[in-house]
Parts: structure tokens; C-alpha cells; sequence
């Protein structure tokens, strides 16, 4: 577990070049939440999307004109413990920007003397999405892996795939519920909202080892 924490710590460094971007995610996920009338659930859905597209940024570094991908091999340890990394990196930096983009909403919505309902539900439900988008990432990176001749703008194109197919696809999804469908999921919700957020966090994380264990086996088979 240690050396999979030091391969946490390593992509964490490579990450830190990007962190201040997600500045810009999280004061336009805030404004979108608790200023303008998008409501709480789709703020809290871009926060997620720009956490998912910036924590990809280990990937984009080895599959890159400048890739990293040389030296890492070169670090101590397995393929299953670079690849638990990688995963446990991802999972705590949205861990960790979600609390955070939770925190400033509740203190802005505290602020202008604003109640928004389910609210931890709500955040840590789509912490979960976001965990099980960024499983789905990272799997979508170690599979399709780009040439070096390919450059920065496949990568960069590669990186946006999965980001928008969350933040565009699950609009969409609700959309397409009908109206009995909304009613039934709205009964359980109203019934049972913080056991369906924190089972879904569950799931999520339990997907997230699942997709991790298949990354291992694949990076495994090209050595192999």
C-alpha cells in the first residue's frame, strides 16, 4: 500500500502544474449553483466535469511530446501498484474538490440566506457519478494509447471525451424519463435520498477497483 501511495504522490506532483485551473471550475460552479438559476445539481455537475478533465493530466504528460512514461517505468514497483495509484490519485482529488466545491456553496448559499434541498445528498451523489465517469477515463486512457507522433492535440481531444459525455449525457438522460418514471424516482429520493447518495459512493468506488483490476491485467499483458 505504501508504494501504491508514492505512485498517488507522483501523479499528484505532475497534477499540480494544473490544480490552479480548476480555480476557474470551481468560481464558475459556485456562480452557477448559488447566483444564476441552474440550480444546485448542475453546479455541482460542471465542478465535477472540470475535476474529471484535469485529473487526467498524468495521462496527458506520458502520452505527450514530453511524455513521462520512460521515467515512471523506471520507479519502483508493479504495474498493479502504478495502476492503483493512478486510480487512488484520481478518486481523492474529486473527493476533495467536490467537498470543497460543496463547502464554498453551502457558505455562499449561507450567505445570501438560501436553503437548497438535499443538499449532501445531492453532493455526495454526484461525487459518485463523477468517480464512476473518471474510472471509465482512465480505463479510456490506458486501452487507447496514442503514438508519440500523435502529439498534445489527440491527447488533449482524448481527455474531453468522457468529461462531456457526463456533463451533456446525464441532461439528457433525465430528459428522456417519462413522467411515471420521474414520480417513482422522485418517492424513492424523497424517501431514502441520503442511503441512495451514500450507496451509489460505494458502488462508485467499487467500480473504480473493478475498472483499476482490468487496467492492471491489460498493462500487464503488454509487458507480457
Amino acid at each position: 500500500m505504501t508504494t501504491v501511495w508514492k505512485f498517488a504522490k507522483y501523479d499528484y506532483c505532475i497534477f499540480k502544474s494544473q490544480a490552479r485551473m480548476l480555480v476557474v471550475f470551481l468560481a464558475l460552479a459556485v456562480y452557477l449553483a448559488c447566483i444564476t438559476d441552474k440550480g444546485y445539481a448542475f453546479g455541482m455537475l460542471y465542478g465535477g466535469f472540470g475535476a474529471i478533465v484535469f485529473v487526467t493530466t498524468p495521462f496527458y504528460y506520458e502520452q505527450s511530446l514530453t511524455g513521462t512514461r520512460g521515467f515512471i517505468g523506471l520507479l519502483p514497483g508493479t504495474n498493479g501498484q502504478r495502476v492503483q495509484g493512478r486510480f487512488l490519485f484520481g478518486n481523492l482529488i474529486i473527493m476533495a474538490y467536490m467537498t470543497l466545491n460543496f463547502l464554498l456553496m453551502a457558505a455562499v448559499s449561507f450567505l445570501r440566506k438560501e436553503v437548497f434541498p438535499y443538499m449532501t445528498e445531492i453532493y455526495v451523489l454526484v461525487m459518485a457519478i463523477t468517480c464512476i465517469f473518471n474510472a471509465l477515463q482512465f480505463t479510456l486512457m490506458y486501452f487507447i494509447e496514442l503514438k508519440p507522433g500523435q502529439g498534445q492535440t489527440y491527447a488533449s481531444l482524448l481527455r474531453m471525451v468522457i468529461p462531456f459525455a457526463m456533463f451533456f449525457g446525464i441532461p439528457v438522460l433525465s430528459d428522456r424519463l417519462s413522467s411515471d418514471q420521474i414520480r417513482v424516482l422522485s418517492d424513492i429520493w424523497m424517501r431514502h435520498s441520503l442511503s441512495v447518495s451514500l450507496a451509489a459512493l460505494l458502488a462508485a468506488l467499487v467500480f473504480s477497483a473493478w475498472m483499476g483490476w482490468l487496467c492492471t491485467l491489460h498493462e500487464n499483458k503488454k509487458i507480457g
